[in-house]
């Protein structure tokens, strides 16, 4: 571990990385904020480099000897830095290792569920949230249109999205790759010829599969689906919030799963 004090240089760096998403892929880098994010994405991403407002954050020294490069700034520089109010001085970028569908080992009956166009960083978090909570094995990332490791991402996630399997994946070889493992594809719907939710069994090995904000799923994803399904709802309103909904559905399958055991 090497220390630097106010490097003005690694800051800049570190500047630009936070502006240019494209960069950030490039060099397949993380930022995080936060100590309890950072202890989090550490069991999963290589630490790369730790930013640190020591009038803030005090010694860290667990998390600190896991980095090769600790930067210690000052708190105008830091401010600068800091995307959250509350990252509690400390700021760590790591290396991203983007999962394959190749080197996922699904359980029996896995629990899948697949994103489709996402696109609110805040609404993506919360599912994160969600399906650490009932405890999904893979969350698949389909034309995907907001940054995954976004500093909101993160935050609303409560660091979740580093406990989960990730995958990026493209429609067409991904319903492929469902129908080859024999998951049974089950997309959210308005249209009319959809099941009620609590109409569905959840047991088996399942794909929920959930649009975009505004347009829902396209006709090939719903063309291709096995089942349609819908949140039954009193009122005016034929449809929710798309974290909502996803939180509804992951928790009616942890009901039926808890059922059978």
């Amino acid at each position: 571990m090497k220390i630097l004090s106010t490097k003005n240089t690694k800051v800049k760096e570190l500047l630009r990385l936070q502006k240019k998403k494209l960069l950030r892929c490039k060099q397949h880098i993380i930022i995080v904020e936060g100590q309890k994010e950072i202890q989090m994405a550490l069991k999963k991403y290589r630490p790369h480099e730790l930013f640190l407002y020591r009038k803030i954050c005090g010694s860290l020294s667990s998390i600190e000897s896991k980095f090769p490069l600790v930067v210690e700034i000052h708190g105008i520089l830091f401010q600068k830095l800091a995307y959250r109010k509350e990252s509690g001085g400390i700021i760590a970028t790591f290396h991203r290792h983007d999962l394959s569908i190749k080197e996922l080992q699904l359980p029996k009956n896995p629990i899948l569920l697949i994103l489709v166009g996402i696109e609110k960083p805040g609404n993506l978090g919360a599912i994160f949230r969600s399906s650490e909570a009932i405890g999904i094995d893979v969350i698949l990332l389909s034309e995907i249109k907001t940054d995954i490791f976004h500093p909101n991402v993160v935050r609303s996630s409560l660091g979740t999205i580093f406990s989960h399997n990730v995958v990026i994946y493209k429609s067409p070889d991904l319903i492929k790759w469902l129908k080859k493992n024999q998951i049974n594809i089950l997309a959210t719907s308005i249209r009319e010829n959809t099941i009620n939710l609590y109409e569905i069994p959840l047991q088996t090995g399942i794909a929920i599969i959930v649009g975009n904000e505004s347009l829902g799923l396209s006709n090939h994803w719903l063309n291709n689906s096995d089942r349609l399904l819908k949140i039954p709802m009193h009122g005016d309103l034929d449809s929710l919030n798309v974290s909502n909904a996803v939180a509804v559905i992951l928790f009616e399958v942890l009901r039926q799963r808890m059922e059978i055991l």
